[in-house]
């Protein structure tokens, strides 16, 4: 019996206010080599209200027409108290990519009366002036001047905050030379104005900080592969890169805090991810990743789900074929990304599960 991985979600059409819904599955199809299959089941008007009941009944009608209503499914959604909600009764997971962009979206937003290190302001400040450049290019078509096109923020598209910062950054020396060889032009002067509001230095300081969040989402976001055990190696990896180092301004300093500390808000690590982070042998033996008590609770969690594998599963046959495998031409970048967690591992490669248990697979196999 085929278990699927079910993701949706909502959206409405700018142009035409109608909302739309779509339904998506992943699942592990043992006839093509145990790879990942993903397939789009369905995108439908949803015009009624968007109430937990609702999607519910929407997201099962189209799960049984296509004949995936299972038991074991597991649904990946956005945060959404009504997402949350509509999936009480079943196996949920928030979608991680979903969290980091919630870290930013509310980690880069003036920062509200009496809040404790909030963003500090020059960065708002050192923003808002990127966003008013791009604009302003945009309107007076010197963006068709430039080499490459500068980008405006966009609400929906993830890590846009960084993606305007950085093609501000690219074209700064040819801005500054656009506002001043053109004579007295209002645009030229206006220009002018809003790029003397841009401190370079710190310009590229706060993309240094937030570029590993835009790489923790490519490595997070795939439909081809898992990446649930990640989750808990990214958090890891995120709060490192928010360290303060001895080189950081005041103001690079007071910017790590506030996002480690929307990190620890929105971005959840529950026994499921470290379960499987248990299972990536590049990560399994990380005592600063998995820490004993996690450890032990993913232990516990991974007998259990062991236990409750068919008896008609061929672990042998699943093996030997990843095995076959070819190795990955060049450094995914994953690698380069998690790269710091796989050399701390322990060298051991005892096998804490199987040890203490006689299962009627071979688990040392789905650790290795």
């Amino acid at each position: 019996m085929t278990q699927f991985g079910v993701t949706t979600d909502l959206w409405t059409h700018r142009h035409t206010n109608d909302s739309y819904i779509t339904v998506t599955v992943q699942y592990i199809d043992v006839s093509e080599g145990w790879h990942v299959q993903s397939q789009t089941l369905a995108t439908r008007v949803m015009n009624e209200k968007h109430t937990a009941e609702n999607i519910r009944c929407v997201t099962k009608s189209i799960l049984e027409e296509f004949g995936a209503v299972q038991s074991g499914n597991v649904f990946v959604t956005d945060n959404a108290s009504d997402m949350k909600a509509a999936f009480r009764d079943n196996t949920w997971q928030g979608c991680a990519c979903h969290n980091l962009n919630l870290i930013l979206s509310h980690g880069l937003h003036a920062s509200s009366a009496g809040e404790e290190c909030g963003v500090p302001q020059e960065v708002t400040d050192l923003i808002e002036a990127c966003k008013e450049v791009v604009t302003l290019a945009k309107r007076s078509k010197l963006n068709s001047q430039l080499e490459t096109t500068l980008k405006q923020c966009v609400v929906t598209r993830w890590n846009s905050v960084l993606t305007t910062l950085k093609s501000v950054s690219v074209n700064l020396a040819d801005l500054q030379i656009t506002s001043v060889s053109s004579g007295e032009d209002k645009t030229n002067r206006k220009l002018l104005r809003l790029l003397a509001d841009i401190n370079n230095s710190l310009l590229l300081e706060v993309i240094a900080v937030l570029e590993p969040f835009d790489t923790a989402t490519k490595c997070l976001s795939s439909d081809s592969k898992p990446t649930l055990h990640l989750v808990a190696p990214t958090k890891l990896q995120l709060r490192k890169n928010l360290t303060p180092a001895a080189a950081d301004s005041a103001i690079v300093v007071q910017l790590k805090q506030h996002l480690t500390n929307q990190l620890a808000q929105y971005f959840p690590v529950n026994p499921l991810h470290y379960t499987a982070t248990l299972l990536d042998p590049r990560l399994k033996t990380n005592d600063e990743l998995l820490p004993p008590e996690s450890r032990q609770q993913a232990i516990t969690s991974l007998r259990q789900m062991v236990s409750a594998v068919p008896d008609d599963v061929d672990c042998q046959q699943a093996t030997q074929e990843a095995d076959d495998t070819p190795p990955a031409k060049k450094a995914r970048l994953e690698d380069c990304f998690y790269a710091s967690l796989y050399t701390n591992s322990s060298s051991s490669t005892s096998n804490e599960v199987s040890s203490s248990s006689d299962f009627h697979v071979n688990v040392s196999e789905l650790l290795l």
